[in-house]
């Protein structure tokens, strides 16, 4: 009795993580995957079919987490087979630094500007009512319509501007005055139009 043909698990696995149906390789896609398995052995002579396997695996979740959106395929796994672990590593190592830079531990303040909370509140503007404009286009039959929600009418959902506390935290306000100067220079404010000639004639008109 003939003996069953022994698995091939690495070029199984390989077939596996990059989404390849083996009943439907032609002569051509079979031949690519097997040079780029023969480079993968050449690059881990030391691996044993499954152990290999097993390395395939996990070299292709760390493709699809350091390439993203890239298309894995068996070449593409073999050309950055070398270097997968470091572009993991230094895609870690980014992420810490700006972790550390953003996620800054405060200590406490006992500061009696704003009672320890760094910011203090500096502008509040009460919610507007309909401008004039939307009061001329609000519907004589259905005058409910174009005004805010009524539970958007309320005193407490007023705009509000907060700056760093000038007393305990003047490093931070430093910093929100200088980027509030940029992005007034980028967008200046636009002045305020006159009412034309044509528009005040047709209003006395009405």
């Amino acid at each position: 009795m003939p003996s069953s043909r022994e698995r091939d698990l690495s070029f199984e696995k390989l077939a596996e993580v990059c989404g390849v149906d083996i009943a439907s390789l032609d002569g051509q896609s079979r031949g690519q995957m097997n040079r780029a398995l023969a480079l993968m052995r050449e690059a881990s002579p030391d691996l044993a079919d499954a152990e290999l396997a097993m390395v395939i695996e996990s070299k292709a979740a760390s493709y699809l987490k350091v390439m993203g959106d890239a298309l894995l395929t068996p070449t593409a796994l073999a050309k950055h087979w070398a270097q997968l672990e470091g572009l993991v590593a230094q895609q870690q190592a980014q992420r810490q630094a700006t972790a550390d830079r953003t996620n800054v531990p405060v200590d406490p303040s006992n500061c009696t500007t704003c009672g320890g909370h760094r910011m203090v509140l500096v502008f509040y503007r009460p919610p507007a009512g309909p401008s004039l404009l939307q009061e001329e286009l609000r519907s004589k039959k259905h005058p409910h319509m174009g005004l805010p929600h009524p539970d958007h009418r309320r005193p407490q959902d007023g705009f509000e501007e907060w700056d760093p506390c000038p007393s305990c935290n003047p490093e931070a306000l430093g910093i929100a005055i200088e980027y509030r100067r940029k992005f007034n220079r980028l967008h200046p404010p636009r002045p305020r139009g006159r009412v034309s000639s044509s528009n005040a004639r047709s209003r006395e008109e009405q």
